[in-house]
């Protein structure tokens, strides 16, 4: 499970707890109200995700005498290796832009 759907479980949780407590008319309401807050903060402290458009992911592949190569998955030179050489596997990576490129 990704840190981002942890921390908005735990809002959802803290956010429930709270409604619980209002529905009952909690005298508490400060701890109900302390834990969706401190899941929000949470939640806010965790970096971004990068979208969709700033990603690559990659196949990594292997030939029979142990080269090893890289091409963008799905590309025209990931689907050219030939029987040769073993794919194992792709990684989703986040796009460095370098120099403002």
């Amino acid at each position: 499970m990704s840190a981002r759907l942890a921390a908005l479980e735990a809002v959802a949780a803290a956010a429930q707890d709270l409604e619980t407590a209002l529905a009952c008319r909690d005298p508490l309401l400060s701890a109900p109200r302390n834990r969706l807050r401190a899941a929000l903060d949470a939640l806010d402290a965790l970096p971004a995700e990068p979208a969709q458009d700033q990603t690559v992911t990659l196949a990594m592949w292997r030939s029979a005498n142990g080269e090893a190569a890289l091409s963008i998955a799905g590309s025209d030179d990931d689907v050219a290796y030939n029987e040769t050489w073993r794919r194992l596997g792709t990684v989703t990576l986040p796009i460095v832009r370098e120099r403002g490129e």
